[in-house]
C-alpha cells in the first residue's frame, strides 16, 4: 500500500518535471533562453539528470507496486513518456508563437517589415521541432 502511494506520487512528480524540462529544452533551442529560470540557463544538464533519475525510480517502482501487473504498468509509463514530451513540445511551439507575435505587434507599430515574423508564425509544429534540432545540431544556442 505504502509502495503504490509512493509510486503514484514520484510518478506525478516525474510528469510535472519532465514535461518542464521538455518545454524549456525546446524554448531554449527555438532561441528563446531568456524563457527559462536562470539555474536551467546556466546547468540544464541538472534538470535533465533530475527528470532522468525520477523516470528511473518510476520504472524501478514497476517492479514493486500492485495497482496493475508490472508488465502493463510499464507500457503505461512509456507511453505517458511520450505524452508528457508531446506535451512539452507543443506548450514550447505554442509560446513560441507568442513570443513571435509581440514581436511582430512591436514591430508593426515601429513601421518595420514584419514578413521575416510571419514566416516563423505559418510553420508547423513539427517544423519548429526539426529548427531546434538542427540548431542544437549545431551549437546555435
Amino acid at each position: 500500500m505504502i509502495i503504490n502511494g509512493l509510486f503514484v506520487i514520484i510518478v506525478l512528480i516525474w510528469i510535472v518535471v519532465s514535461q518542464q524540462v521538455t518545454y524549456w529544452a525546446v524554448i531554449t533551442a527555438l532561441g528563446f533562453r531568456i524563457e527559462t529560470p536562470l539555474l536551467f540557463m546556466e546547468k540544464d544538464y541538472v534538470y535533465f539528470l533530475v527528470s532522468w533519475v525520477l523516470f528511473l525510480a518510476t520504472v524501478g517502482l514497476v517492479l514493486f507496486q500492485t495497482l496493475l501487473a508490472p508488465w502493463i504498468q510499464f507500457i503505461v509509463v512509456l507511453i505517458t513518456k511520450a505524452i508528457v514530451k508531446n506535451f512539452g513540445q507543443k506548450r514550447a511551439c505554442a509560446r513560441y508563437r507568442q513570443i513571435i507575435k509581440e514581436m511582430r505587434q512591436e514591430q508593426i507599430l515601429k513601421g518595420e517589415d514584419v514578413s521575416h515574423l510571419d514566416d516563423h508564425l505559418i510553420k508547423s509544429d513539427a517544423q519548429l521541432l526539426r529548427d531546434a534540432r538542427e540548431r542544437v545540431k549545431f551549437g546555435m544556442l
